[in-house]
């Protein structure tokens, strides 16, 4: 690998970890993911927006079965490093070479770590199309896929079979509905088993609304609060009290820099944007309720 590659792989890894700092260890959605990973068996792992695939890599590490981790992303990130590196024009690969790129940075292969990959866009119903969530009274008919997979070219034959979803900064990229919408599709691929979860951090307010950085012309995104956001999963996405939410503020847990003189672009949002971390949980259906458990209503 010569100096100039392997400098830009770092560079990208510094980048993505400035996101997420693998914050996401600390979640208790991903001690949830764990747990699965231990005592349910064929438990499958979905990570959106996978990148180089540094969570799903950190699961596997962390004792996940490699066999049932499946990682997912679109064919180019480059809308998705434009929102950060304001000014920076680069010439991306395709998500295909930034999973080869990834094997070369963490010096694996498809062989020695032989999760799935399934590129896609996650708007286009060939790759993931949106139906109402199964439950444990009506569960999926389709048969689980076997993985690992060479051959699956989307994620609609994962539907009502994925025990854990997880996705951080990601959310925060799209429009409040196509945000609803992401939601949809989440709710059909995730599992009716009680204790299936999604997971995740993005940028959050503490009242729902647009966010726009004077200091970043045409930044803008939409914010979900706590509340709005566990509304939109409990009632609006799966019927109400069949999941269990948690949704709480905290921190931003990286500094943009804007490319220019070092400028902290989110100087003045750290004052009002916050990091969102959430979790949706599978309840057990009524009648069976045991004492609350983390992620067990």
């Amino acid at each position: 690998m010569s100096f100039l590659r392997y400098g830009l792989l770092q560079t990208l890894s510094s980048f993505i970890d400035d996101l997420q700092r693998l914050t996401v260890t600390e979640l208790e959605g991903y001690k949830q993911l764990l747990k699965l990973g231990r005592e349910r068996p064929g438990a499958i792992f979905l990570d959106m927006a996978c990148f180089f695939g540094h969570v799903l890599r950190k699961a596997i590490v962390d004792g996940y079965p490699v066999q049932n981790v499946v990682g997912s992303d679109l064919h180019s990130r480059t809308s998705y490093l434009i929102l950060f590196l304001k000014g920076i024009s680069l010439s991306l690969p395709t998500i295909e070479e930034f999973m080869d790129l990834g094997h070369e940075l963490f010096r694996t292969t498809p062989e020695t770590l032989p999760f799935t990959f399934i590129p896609g866009d996650i708007f286009n119903p060939a790759h993931l199309e949106a139906i109402p969530p199964f439950t444990t009274t009506h569960p999926p008919t389709q048969p689980r896929p076997n993985l690992p997979s060479q051959t699956l070219t989307s994620l609609n034959p994962l539907r009502g079979h994925v025990s854990a979803i997880h996705a951080s900064a990601f959310f925060h990229l799209f429009t409040s509905d196509q945000q609803l919408a992401i939601t949809r599709k989440f709710a059909a691929l995730l599992s009716p088993q009680p204790g299936s979860v999604i997971f995740g951090d993005h940028v959050g307010l503490p009242e729902p609304g647009f966010f726009e950085n004077s200091e970043a012309p045409g930044w803008r995104i939409f914010c979900h609060s706590p509340q709005s956001w566990t509304e939109m999963w409990d009632g609006e996405v799966f019927p109400k009290g069949t999941v269990r939410v948690e949704a709480y503020l905290g921190p931003l847990p990286f500094v943009v820099n804007d490319g220019v003189g070092g400028v902290n672009i989110c100087r003045v949002a750290q004052l009002q944007i916050q990091w969102a971390a959430f979790s949706s949980a599978r309840r057990l259906p009524i009648g069976r309720r045991s004492p609350p458990t983390a992620f067990k209503g």
